[in-house]
């Protein structure tokens, strides 16, 4: 856990913001596209770390390493690419998927909005998506359930 979380803090000093900054909708000064995250130069390390995290996981689950998780799903949510490799790999992925629904982040909701239509979700979590307080992922999960 120690690992992805000072990868973490590697990524957040670089993007210059905080994760609650982040959860407010401010976007690093150098983020000139979409995928301003493709630009971490150490992005593969922290690719790496998630791996490695998705592995302890899958062994033990432990709440603050999914967390940890569920931050990186938000700051690849363009790509989605972490939660795709989440769905793929780890063993209690349903888990995660109530994390992201109950997560701070709204763009690890977000990932689930567009992902609705492929994932098995209890309605008391679709309820939180169709309810929630960010508009982009309330717009996402009509769109993708109809």
């Amino acid at each position: 856990m120690n690992k992805l979380k000072e990868e973490l803090k590697k990524f957040w000093n670089w993007a210059g913001i905080t994760p609650e900054e982040y959860r407010n909708g401010l976007q690093p000064t150098h983020a000139i596209q979409s995928e301003w995250e493709d630009n971490y130069p150490y992005w593969r390390q922290l690719e790496h770390e998630i791996d490695n995290a998705i592995n302890d996981l899958n062994q033990n689950w432990e709440y603050d390493l999914a967390k940890l998780i569920v931050s990186t799903i938000a700051i690849d949510n363009e790509n989605g690419l972490v939660m795709d490799n989440c769905l793929e790999k780890l063993v209690e992925s349903n888990r995660l998927i109530e994390m992201c629904c109950k997560s701070e982040q709204p763009y690890s909701r977000l990932e689930i909005a567009e992902r609705i239509k492929n994932l098995k979700i209890p309605e008391h979590l679709q309820m939180l998506l169709l309810n929630d307080n960010d508009d982009r992922v309330r717009q996402v999960f009509l769109r993708e359930i109809k």
